[in-house]
Protein backbone atom coordinates (compact mmCIF):
# COMPACT_ATOMS: atom_id res chain seq x y z
CA UNK A 1 0.00 0.00 0.00
CA UNK A 2 1.33 2.98 -1.25
CA UNK A 3 1.69 6.66 1.31
CA UNK A 4 -0.65 9.33 -1.39
CA UNK A 5 0.92 13.05 -0.97
CA UNK A 6 -1.31 15.50 0.69
CA UNK A 7 -4.04 17.59 -1.90
CA UNK A 8 -5.02 19.93 0.41
CA UNK A 9 -2.26 22.71 2.47
CA UNK A 10 -3.59 21.63 5.76
CA UNK A 11 -3.13 17.91 5.20
CA UNK A 12 0.54 18.32 4.44
CA UNK A 13 1.67 19.21 8.46
CA UNK A 14 0.02 15.56 9.33
CA UNK A 15 1.42 13.66 7.06
CA UNK A 16 4.99 14.76 7.73
CA UNK A 17 4.45 14.22 11.76
CA UNK A 18 2.92 11.05 10.20
CA UNK A 19 5.00 9.77 7.56
CA UNK A 20 8.54 11.47 7.87
CA UNK A 21 8.46 12.12 11.19
CA UNK A 22 12.54 11.65 11.01
CA UNK A 23 13.44 10.68 7.88
CA UNK A 24 16.37 12.57 6.77
CA UNK A 25 16.88 10.98 3.59
CA UNK A 26 15.01 12.53 0.21
CA UNK A 27 13.91 15.25 -1.12
CA UNK A 28 10.46 17.72 0.26
CA UNK A 29 9.39 19.87 -2.41
CA UNK A 30 8.28 23.44 -1.47
CA UNK A 31 5.11 22.72 -0.96
CA UNK A 32 6.04 20.37 1.79
CA UNK A 33 8.19 22.74 3.68
CA UNK A 34 6.56 25.84 3.24
CA UNK A 35 2.90 23.91 4.47
CA UNK A 36 4.51 22.33 7.86
CA UNK A 37 6.49 26.27 8.34
CA UNK A 38 3.49 27.58 8.00
CA UNK A 39 1.44 25.22 10.26
CA UNK A 40 4.08 25.70 13.40
CA UNK A 41 3.79 29.65 12.56
CA UNK A 42 -0.39 29.59 13.42
CA UNK A 43 0.01 26.68 16.17
CA UNK A 44 2.44 28.65 18.04
CA UNK A 45 0.41 31.65 17.31
CA UNK A 46 -2.83 30.33 19.09
CA UNK A 47 -0.67 28.78 21.26
CA UNK A 48 0.61 32.57 22.69
CA UNK A 49 -2.49 33.96 22.00
CA UNK A 50 -3.90 31.53 24.72
CA UNK A 51 -0.79 32.01 26.96
CA UNK A 52 -1.62 35.90 26.70
CA UNK A 53 -5.09 35.19 27.07
CA UNK A 54 -5.04 32.89 30.61
CA UNK A 55 -2.27 34.89 32.21
CA UNK A 56 -4.67 36.34 34.91
CA UNK A 57 -5.68 32.82 35.48
CA UNK A 58 -2.85 31.19 37.37
CA UNK A 59 -3.07 27.01 36.75
CA UNK A 60 -4.46 27.50 33.03
CA UNK A 61 -1.65 29.58 32.45
CA UNK A 62 0.60 26.90 33.83
CA UNK A 63 -0.82 24.51 31.76
CA UNK A 64 -1.47 26.10 28.43
CA UNK A 65 2.62 26.82 28.84
CA UNK A 66 3.36 23.02 29.79
CA UNK A 67 1.31 22.43 26.67
CA UNK A 68 2.81 24.80 24.51
CA UNK A 69 6.63 23.57 25.48
CA UNK A 70 5.68 19.52 25.00
CA UNK A 71 4.81 20.88 21.82
CA UNK A 72 7.57 22.50 20.86
CA UNK A 73 9.88 19.73 21.89
CA UNK A 74 7.46 17.31 19.74
CA UNK A 75 7.59 18.78 16.77
CA UNK A 76 11.45 19.76 16.76
CA UNK A 77 12.49 16.85 15.43
CA UNK A 78 9.96 16.71 12.49
CA UNK A 79 11.09 20.05 11.09
CA UNK A 80 14.50 19.38 11.35
CA UNK A 81 13.77 16.63 9.14
CA UNK A 82 11.62 18.36 6.61
CA UNK A 83 14.50 21.31 6.38
CA UNK A 84 16.85 18.84 5.96
CA UNK A 85 14.77 16.77 2.79
CA UNK A 86 14.11 20.59 1.77
CA UNK A 87 17.76 21.45 1.24
CA UNK A 88 18.39 17.89 -0.39
CA UNK A 89 15.41 19.13 -2.84
CA UNK A 90 17.91 22.03 -3.96
CA UNK A 91 20.94 20.06 -4.03
CA UNK A 92 22.47 21.78 -1.16
CA UNK A 93 23.92 19.93 2.36
CA UNK A 94 22.21 19.29 5.24
CA UNK A 95 24.98 21.86 6.75
CA UNK A 96 23.17 24.65 5.21
CA UNK A 97 21.43 24.60 8.72
CA UNK A 98 24.66 26.08 10.70
CA UNK A 99 23.17 29.45 8.44
CA UNK A 100 21.02 30.01 11.18
CA UNK A 101 23.74 30.65 13.26
CA UNK A 102 24.89 33.50 11.59
CA UNK A 103 22.52 36.82 12.64
CA UNK A 104 20.43 37.88 9.92
CA UNK A 105 22.82 37.29 6.66
CA UNK A 106 22.57 34.24 7.53
CA UNK A 107 18.99 33.91 7.91
CA UNK A 108 18.15 35.32 4.48
CA UNK A 109 20.78 33.24 2.65
CA UNK A 110 19.14 29.97 4.38
CA UNK A 111 15.66 32.11 3.62
CA UNK A 112 16.58 32.72 -0.07
CA UNK A 113 17.89 28.99 -0.53
CA UNK A 114 15.10 27.77 1.34
CA UNK A 115 12.62 29.35 -1.95
CA UNK A 116 14.28 28.48 -4.92
CA UNK A 117 13.28 25.63 -7.15
CA UNK A 118 13.15 21.99 -7.20
CA UNK A 119 17.13 20.76 -8.68
CA UNK A 120 16.73 17.98 -11.06
CA UNK A 121 19.17 17.45 -13.07
CA UNK A 122 22.51 16.41 -11.02
CA UNK A 123 20.65 16.30 -7.71
CA UNK A 124 22.91 13.24 -5.56
CA UNK A 125 19.90 13.37 -2.86
CA UNK A 126 17.20 12.68 -5.43
CA UNK A 127 19.81 10.64 -7.03
CA UNK A 128 20.43 8.69 -4.19
CA UNK A 129 16.94 8.53 -3.13
CA UNK A 130 16.29 6.39 -6.70
CA UNK A 131 18.78 4.46 -6.07
CA UNK A 132 17.04 3.32 -2.84
CA UNK A 133 13.81 2.86 -4.18
CA UNK A 134 15.21 0.00 -6.95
Amino acid sequence: MSIQHPQHWYEWYPYIIFHHYADLNGCAARPEYWYSFLAIIFLDTIGDVLLYMLYPMHILYLITHAVTILFTLAVFCPNIAVLVRRLHDVNKSAWYILLEFVPVIGWLWLLFILAQPSVMEGNRYRASQAAGAT
